[in-house]
């Protein structure tokens, strides 16, 4: 349960707009998860993945979409491989943000 205490911690920081402690928090909860090799672990290492993008899109950092757009599609590509049809409401999602960063990008 250590990951999803990280995890919330995340949340936390996010919420707070203390971006690069729930970055921090986020990337440990994601090395853990990614260690494990279950689908369940896929699932949240997706979600941690979306959350880490998502941080970066509501940053100040200079390549927050840059960012923002790499950290979608390893979510992506990971919600896929734990399984998840193109359907799926977290898929749906995941490519509507792809689609917003890359137009985000595209005005630099």
């Amino acid at each position: 349960k250590t990951s999803d205490t990280l995890h919330n911690l995340g949340l936390v920081y996010k919420n707070l707009k203390e971006y690069q402690k729930a970055i921090d928090m986020y990337t440990e909860a994601l090395e853990i998860r990614q260690a494990k090799a279950n689908g369940d672990s896929c699932l949240k290492s997706a979600d941690t993945l979306y959350n880490i993008a998502i941080v970066y899109a509501n940053s100040n950092f200079d390549d927050k979409y840059d960012r923002a757009l790499e950290k979608f599609q390893q979510c992506l590509e990971t919600y896929h491989d734990a399984g998840l049809a193109d359907d799926h409401p977290s898929i749906q999602n995941t490519t509507q943000w792809i689609t917003w960063a890359t137009k985000r990008m595209a005005k630099k």
